[in-house]
Order: structure tokens, then sequence, then C-alpha cells
């Protein structure tokens, strides 16, 4: 038999052939085994999630059944929990109203929302816009650096950094005195939660933006600036 390097030109091209064939062949087994395993991966979390809903709603029945629109009308959260912790097993207590939990979300993630919009759109228009090449390059590392720290690590600093922060600075004595009784003024408020809140989702909101601008066809910046716009105003 002869060997490769004897072979004539025809038949080291068949033979290249044919191990190209077998590559493709091979690369395509294992996407198709990436592709089956992600779908069960995922199809296995769909299912998770499906029966963890499923059990909040059971375990929720008897609450929803003895309170029905109350529920979300009625506040005091706390002390209701300490009433049915301390009710005796054979009375117990499903009368619960998360009016508060409700509203303080909402305030909360709307306070956060007022905050970290405009500061994430702003840095999205630096990054894309006016910072030099390489300056760019390095901040989007940064900010995507950023938007994938836990949630956890931004509230232990928010504990650690602005619950002090504010208690020890943003609070003066004089606003302790006149407002305490009022509005009970302290570092672990809700003005707490929103600040670090804010500084957790403007990362995500600039790594969105970024990706948004950069997707913009550049010829409708051309097209701008040829109709005389100025480079703010094509920005805008």
């Amino acid at each position: 038999m002869q060997s490769f390097e004897t072979s004539s030109p025809e038949e080291k091209l068949f033979a290249v052939r044919i191990e190209t064939k077998n590559r493709l062949n091979l690369i395509s087994v294992r996407d198709s085994i990436s592709e089956k395993l992600v779908f069960l991966l995922t199809t296995a979390s769909a299912i998770v999630i499906v029966f963890i809903f499923i059990f909040i709603v059971k375990e929720a029945a008897a609450v929803l059944q003895v309170n029905s629109i109350n529920f979300v009308t009625t506040s005091g959260f706390d002390q209701q929990i300490i009433n049915a912790y301390n009710a005796p097993a054979d009375k117990p207590i499903w009368q619960f109203g998360a009016l508060g939990l409700l509203l303080g979300t909402l305030t909360t993630t709307l306070g956060a929302l007022l905050l970290a919009v405009p500061m994430g759109m702003s840095t999205a228009i630096v990054i894309t816009e006016l910072a030099p090449v390489r300056l760019r390059y390095i901040l989007r590392i940064v900010i995507r650096l950023l938007a994938s720290i836990p949630s956890v690590i931004y509230g232990l600093i928010g504990l650690m950094v602005v619950v002090p922060f504010i208690q020890e600075l943003l609070i003066s004595s004089e606003l302790q005195i006149r407002y305490i009784d009022r509005f009970q003024l302290a570092g672990n408020s809700m003005l707490a939660g929103i600040v670090v809140l804010s500084i957790m989702i403007v990362p995500i909101i600039t790594a969105l933006a970024v990706d948004a601008i950069n997707a913009v066809p550049h010829h409708y910046k051309e097209a701008a600036l040829a109709l005389g716009i100025s480079h703010w105003g094509t920005i805008l």
C-alpha cells in the first residue's frame, strides 16, 4: 500500500476530504449532545420553577381563603407574624395583610429607578460616545464585572457602609430632634434600601444601554450629522 507521502494529488485530496468530513461529523455530534444537554437542563429548571410556584400557592391557600382581598389592603405584617407565632396550636391565626410590604417594595423600586436610570444612561453615553477607545474597553469590563457581583455583596456593603453613612452624616442631631418622632429617621431606613438598590442596578442598566446604543446602525448617526444635527443632538 502506498503511503500518504507517495500518493497522487487526487488521493491526497480525497484523504483530506475524508478527514475533514470526519472532523465535521465529530463536531456535529458534539453540538447535538450539547443542545440536548442544554434542553434537558432548561426543561428541568422550568419544572422546578413550576413546582415552587405550586408549593407557594398551596401553602398560601389558607391565608388567601381567610383574608381574600384584605391581604393586599391591610398592613401590620410584623405584628401579625408575632400574633400568629404566639397563637395556640388548636387556634391558628391566618389573618395577614401585606399592604405595607407591597407599598414598601414599590416605593423602593421606584426610588431606585429614579436614581439609577439617569446615571446608567449617562454612563452608557460616556462609554459609547465620549470616552477614548482604550478607555471604553476598560470601562466595559468594569461595568460587566460590577453587574456580575451577587446582590448579597451589595447588601453587605450597604449594611456596613451606606447605613452608617446615612445614620452619622446625613441625619443631623437637629433633624433627629425635630422629626424622629414623626418619621423615625435612622440609617436602616427606606433611603438606605433605595441607595443600595440603585447602586446595584446601575451597572446592569449601563450594560444594557451600551449594547442598545452599539446596536444602532452607524449610518443613522452619519445621516443625522449630514443633516446638520449636532453631536449631542444625534446622541439624544
